[in-house]
């Protein structure tokens, strides 16, 4: 038995054709109504006159009316606008004898009836519907999206220029502090960096005098003299040396150590170009005589006079005169006698070499009067510690010297504790023959003498101290250094500037957006006023219900939502 078949209402099953709604496709419009005779095929010419009238009509419109209408005064006139405007001039226009609209409105009337005339106006309105779903629709869709891309990129560009501005702020500081300026005038305080350089040397002055380092130079000092001796074949020399007979090694490290560093070449040498520029010249007589010629046949014959000068002086006799009080120095008297008729007059230098005098000589470059080993136990003055901290400010020969010395030192202990720390008979036997202050130094002795040396080194080769060199040494690190701490400083005003545009550009995508959800609203409602007037005109033509589908409805939809959100 078959199965019943079930039936619904409102299902269309049993309903006469004409019952059924009549479903036509939005961009199929035009081309379905000219299949049916429903629009003639010279449509476009007809609504292209229709158009003019209406631009015409228009001009003599009262001001404002348009801008009251659905869709403003800017959206374009159609059929359903100009029975709009019709209806709103009619409200309170003229009428003819037989009722008709009279003026304005009599002549909106005659546009609409040319519209209505073999259905022009669903003509437009088909191609109202496709121009919008198809082009204008989709372009503002895409509009709204790119603006809300642009809006989404400018914060976060923003944000990141914010983010950037900080880091570089902190990273000008940062390098402030490092180089030791506050960052206000940046070349200015560079500038000044260059007169603390002595201080920097100051502060490593102690450190070059430590004990460690002491150690380590009279560790060195014995095992040179031990060297020299067993190579001349006396060793036991070594061992019996007294400090002062020590080998005089590493001289300027021992003259920074032991406060006999002369000012800077510049400076000596400029004052002393300057006393000797202002001293007046000296003649000296030597109160001479010369034999073996006259003065006129001197005077004539200068080169012969030359060959014949005898100073008539014999050494062998000269007495140094003693006695005087704690002065540091005693006058000098000095006798000559020589050959001849008679005895030449005695010459008395009267030199007198007080403190004054032997201070200035060691200042000028001069000898130390005072031996190295009692000067390691001196301690050095203040104005002893400022010169050689000047000398290694302002003398970059001096400091290669210096750096050369400690490199010694160190390639020495290095060798040294490897031989030590390798052992073996042969070095043992070695070992008895050293002197006791090479002998009482074992592998881990010989560590902490080159830790005391590296320490040094490493305080020579500070990355602050070379900054500081360099500052002081050249001009053009100096103007690079300012341009780049200024670049630095400038880049935190630059990312803010960038921060600024980018929150303009954001603001400026915001208004554009909203001023396209105003577009897109009307757009979207002359699209709708045209379909619902296709459908309502169509209906009543066919008696049947008429639906016009398609994409039309999805982009009103969408459009619809767009608005209320």
């Amino acid at each position: 038995m078959a199965a019943p078949v079930a039936r619904l209402m409102e299902s269309g099953v049993g309903r006469a054709e004409g019952e059924l709604p009549l479903d036509i496709n939005y961009q199929k419009l035009a081309e379905w109504l000219g299949s049916r005779k429903r629009l003639p095929a010279d449509w476009h010419r007809r609504l292209a006159a229709i158009q003019a009238k209406v631009a015409e009509a228009a001009k003599d419109l009262p001001p404002g009316l348009l801008a009251g209408l659905p869709g403003g005064a800017d959206a374009p006139i159609d059929y359903f606008r100009a029975v709009a405007l019709r209806d709103a001039l009619a409200a309170g226009g003229e009428r003819t004898l037989f009722g008709g609209l009279a003026g304005a409105a009599g002549v909106w009337d005659a546009i609409v009836k040319a519209y209505e005339k073999q259905n022009v106006f669903m003509g437009e309105a088909a191609s109202t519907m496709v121009a919008n779903v198809d082009y204008e629709l989709p372009y503002l869709r895409k509009q709204a999206a790119r603006y809300s891309q642009l809006i989404a990129d400018a914060e976060r560009r923003g944000s990141e220029y914010v983010k950037a501005a900080a880091t570089c702020a902190n990273n000008f500081k940062q390098e402030s502090a490092r180089l030791g300026i506050a960052g206000a005038s940046v070349r200015a305080e560079l500038a000044q960096l260059g007169a603390s350089l002595p201080a920097a040397f100051e502060a490593i002055l102690p450190q070059l005098r430590g004990e460690g380092l002491g150690a380590a130079i009279d560790y060195y000092r014995h095992f040179v003299a031990y060297a020299a001796a067993a190579a001349s074949g006396e060793p036991q020399a070594a061992v019996d040396a007294a400090p002062e007979d020590l080998p005089d090694v590493l001289p300027t490290l021992a003259e920074v150590r032991e406060g006999r560093t002369a000012p800077p070449p510049e400076r000596s040498g400029g004052a002393a170009e300057a006393a000797a520029a202002a001293a007046p010249a000296v003649e000296i007589d030597w109160d001479a005589a010369l034999t073996g010629g006259d003065d006129a046949a001197g005077a004539a014959d200068p080169g012969a006079a030359a060959d014949a000068i005898d100073w008539d002086l014999d050494l062998s006799d000269l007495v140094v005169a003693g006695g005087g009080e704690d002065t540091g120095a005693e006058p000098l008297a000095a006798e000559a006698s020589g050959g001849g008729e008679g005895d030449a007059p005695a010459i008395s230098w009267d030199i007198e070499l007080t403190e004054a005098a032997a201070a200035e000589a060691e200042a000028a470059g001069g000898e130390a009067a005072t031996a190295p080993s009692d000067l390691l136990q001196q301690r050095p003055a203040a104005g002893e510690v400022e010169a050689a901290a000047a000398r290694l400010a302002g003398d970059a020969d001096y400091r290669a010297g210096l750096s050369d010395d400690l490199q010694e030192l160190r390639a020495f202990l290095t060798q040294r504790r490897a031989e030590l720390s390798g052992g073996g008979g042969g070095a043992d036997m070695l070992h008895a023959l050293l002197p006791p202050a090479v002998a009482a130094v074992d592998a881990r002795d010989v560590g902490r003498l080159l830790a005391a040396v590296e320490g040094a080194l490493s305080a020579l080769a500070d990355p602050q101290l070379r900054q500081l060199l360099l500052i002081a040494g050249s001009a053009r690190y100096l103007d690079r250094l300012s341009r780049e701490l200024g670049r630095k400083a400038g880049q935190e005003a630059k990312m803010l500037a960038a921060a600024k545009e980018a929150d303009a550009r954001r603001h400026e995508s915001r208004a554009a957006l909203a001023a396209l959800a105003p577009r897109s609203a009307a757009l979207a409602e002359r699209t709708r006023i045209a379909q619902r007037g296709v459908e309502a005109a169509l209906s009543a033509q066919l008696g049947r219900r008429v639906h016009v589908l398609g994409e039309i409805n999805s982009a009103l939809a969408a459009a619809a939502k767009a608005a209320a959100a």
